[in-house]
């Protein structure tokens, strides 16, 4: 079929790249078996299924079987993975001895953090990260030890919505335990297992060593995170200034450093009149290289397949294809690990090369703008490039982080040339660092006057605080925004564009509405209770979590969720005047408008006028809900239970003296034992700290579980976590 005039270029594209429809029908697979938790048991029924519908002739004539064959290929592969991960998370002992493989090291500017590392024992094994306690050694990446007295337990789960999973994370990367040496521990050096490892890492280090002796912690930890991607060993404050600015991914060692590496050396080569052949075979010999010193970290391995595919169709005779480059390295990615599909940097480093590809090359079309200078059109073209990268991560990075780099393409036209500029200099200068005599001085000096103008650069830009924009609220509606700017973009006038648009907006209306709908969260804190009551825009929050050297409540689990609900003012109730209830009263001054404290006595360090003391039952009306605040002493100290009716369901927040029940109460206590002859009817008791004991099917116990959180729907409670 001859392709139709009025095609827009992306269209013409997807019918040229097949690999790139069997990728998108693979991650359709992916996130089926996710969201749904499909097992194998239920894949077997919807593989029959389809094997059912093959005899159609109907089906047969429009390759929806084949379709369907790609998406159960990646919902088996997504099972098989987390099968895998299963079995090993069913380990929760190991031997007094067992055999350590270490794979990687985990660092900051100032001591080794952890390793990642490989633990076999009992013709077992699993995938663990390690830390080494009263031990000064140093672990070698790439050897193996034998280990005695190990202690391991199995990651646990984020209990609270919103928050970072640090287990799903560490799934992602197939590892499931966390290990650490105890004082009885001992540890003996057997073997080098993997060569290629050890000594990539050897030769990473002794370059990242040279680099710090020479140019000191501040430049050197930042010329190590521009070519080794050691970005976690630059200190905070610097790490800080690139994350306002929007720029993170120019440390993160990905398809833009090999970029830049490709095109010095290929410049370099056509200088120099090599052969296309020979220049080809030598810039993948160059990848390669980088890849062994990176030590085969997934950015890398990424960007070095999507690069090396696009070089080497020119030996094969095949047309050079970006999009054929993309599709193939990601589907070798997803085969071989398809949990990296949940991984940010992944989704970030391809809706990024996606955004270049699709859209600069219709927005090339659109914009007939052809100027005569050189230098104007570099310009030109890199604001395009950083406008269609920006454009196409922006969904991403509003979604995970709540911002939007408004400005990131002015940004980039600054600081990708001067990040450009940084790497040629490290390479030219890196053979010099051994040696002390001209010219070596020359490029050393050469070096840190870049890196010196980059910093400057970064300090002046981060004078300002207009390049990112927070939001808290409407992101739904600005994400669905760019996502139509992206369809018309690529779209000309046809029906699917039409489809698109269509889905999105109902999409929109449908997400809209649900965020809207009043919401109850009751926290799983480590001690204390806390509940968080959302309805329209009167939000309560009783009590606002621990506040101590190791754990702060509010910052780490309470703030983060009431930022994702867009909550900006709020009133709040205390309980109780103690350590796990009240002492992050300040912070929530700090970061929200507080409309309104009620407690049951004086609170020391908050002036008077702000909170309103109950001295008696009370009764108090917070936006369209009625709040029954009954006052209770306990060895003298004040005290409130709170009890709520939310759409014919009791809530009730317990200290002591338990009232008389209603039926469908749901009960919050953090009490040893509730004596009660008998459970009302529907109702239930959620014990949130180590005291709560679970006693019949109705009583729930957070420690170590799941935060409930129920959106409330006409008058049904929807559970949602």
């Amino acid at each position: 079929m001859a392709p139709n005039k009025n095609q827009s270029i992306f269209e013409k594209n997807f019918r040229k790249v097949p690999v790139l429809i069997f990728l998108i029908f693979f991650i359709i697979g992916i996130l089926i078996a996710d969201i749904f938790e499909i097992n194998l048991f239920v894949l077997l029924i919807i593989s029959s299924i389809i094997f059912g519908l093959s005899f159609f002739k109907f089906i047969k004539q429009h390759d929806y079987i084949f379709i369907l064959i790609i998406v159960v290929a990646g919902m088996l592969r997504l099972i098989i993975s987390e099968e895998i991960i299963s079995e090993k998370r069913k380990i929760v002992s190991i031997s007094d001895t067992v055999t350590v493989q270490i794979t990687k090291m985990n660092t900051n500017p100032y001591f080794i953090k952890s390793y990642n590392c490989n633990i076999y024992f009992d013709n077992k094994s699993f995938k663990s990260v390690l830390r080494l306690k009263n031990n000064n050694r140093i672990l070698a990446v790439g050897k193996e030890y034998i280990m005695t007295n190990l202690k391991s337990e199995l990651i646990k789960p984020q209990n609270n919505p919103f928050i970072y999973d640090y287990k799903r994370f560490m799934e992602i990367e197939g590892i499931t335990h966390s290990s650490a040496t105890t004082k009885n521990s001992q540890v003996q050096e057997k073997q080098i297992y993997n060569p290629i490892l050890y000594y990539s890492q050897q030769i990473k280090q002794n370059i990242s060593s040279k680099i710090i002796s020479v140019y000191g912690i501040k430049k050197g930890s930042l010329i190590n995170g521009f070519f080794l991607g050691l970005k976690k060993e630059i200190p905070t404050t610097l790490s800080d200034s690139f994350k306002n600015l929007g720029i993170s991914h120019l440390l993160a060692v990905s398809g833009l450093h090999v970029g830049f590496i490709v095109l010095l050396f290929y410049q370099l080569f056509v200088f120099l009149s090599i052969p296309k052949k020979i220049r080809i075979i030598s810039m993948l010999f160059l990848m390669i290289g980088y890849c062994y010193i990176i030590g085969f970290s997934a950015s890398i391995v990424r960007a070095s397949l999507m690069t090396g595919f696009y070089l080497l169709s020119p030996l094969f005779n095949r047309k050079n294809n970006a999009l054929n480059s993309v599709a193939i390295a990601g589907l070798i990615i997803l085969l071989w690990n398809p949990m990296t599909f949940f991984n940010v940097s992944f989704q970030f480093s391809f809706s990024a090369v996606l955004g270049i590809i699709l859209i600069y090359s219709r927005l090339k079309k659109i914009i007939k703008f052809r100027p005569d200078n050189k230098f104007i059109e570099y310009i030109y073209n890199l604001i395009l490039v950083s406008f269609c990268a920006t454009l196409a991560t922006a969904p991403l990075s509003i979604y995970y982080f709540g911002v939007f780099n408004t400005l990131a393409i002015f940004i980039n036209i600054v600081f990708i040339p001067l990040t450009f500029l940084v790497l040629s200099a490290i390479i030219f200068t890196l053979p010099f660092l051994y040696f002390t005599k001209f010219p070596a001085i020359f490029f050393i000096n050469g070096l840190d006057a870049i890196i010196s103008l980059f910093l400057k650069t970064l300090q002046t830009a981060n004078n300002y605080s207009f390049w990112t924009v927070h939001l808290s609220e409407n992101k739904t509606i600005v994400i669905v925004g760019i996502l139509l700017v992206i369809i018309i973009i690529l779209f000309k006038r046809s029906k699917f564009r039409r489809y698109l648009v269509s889905f999105l907006i109902i999409i929109t209306i449908i997400i809209t509405i649900w965020n809207k709908q009043d919401e109850v969260i009751i926290f799983s804190l480590k001690s204390g209770k806390s509940v968080l009551i959302k309805n329209g825009e009167n939000s309560v929050l009783i009590n606002t979590g621990d506040n101590s050297y190791y754990n702060n409540d509010f910052e780490m689990i309470i703030k983060p969720i009431m930022d994702k609900l867009a909550i900006k003012k709020i009133t709040v109730i205390m309980t109780k005047i103690s350590g796990d209830r009240a002492y992050n009263l300040d912070k929530v001054f700090h970061n929200y408008k507080v409309k309104n404290i009620y407690s049951p006595e004086k609170i020391n360090f908050i002036s008077d006028e702000k909170v309103s003391i109950i001295k008696k039952d009370s009764t108090v009306k917070i936006g369209k809900l009625e709040y029954n605040l009954a006052k209770s002493t306990y060895y003298g100290k004040g005290l409130l239970n709170v009890s709520v009716n939310l759409h014919n369901k009791n809530l009730l927040i317990y200290e002591h003296n338990l009232p008389k029940l209603k039926n469908n109460t749901i009960i919050v206590s953090n009490a040893k034992k509730l004596d009660l002859k008998e459970l009302p009817k529907n109702s239930k008791i959620i014990f949130v700290n180590k005291r709560g004991k679970s006693q019949n099917d109705n009583e729930y116990n957070l420690n170590g579980e799941k935060a409930k959180r129920y959106k409330l729907v006409g008058k049904k409670w929807i559970s949602m976590f």
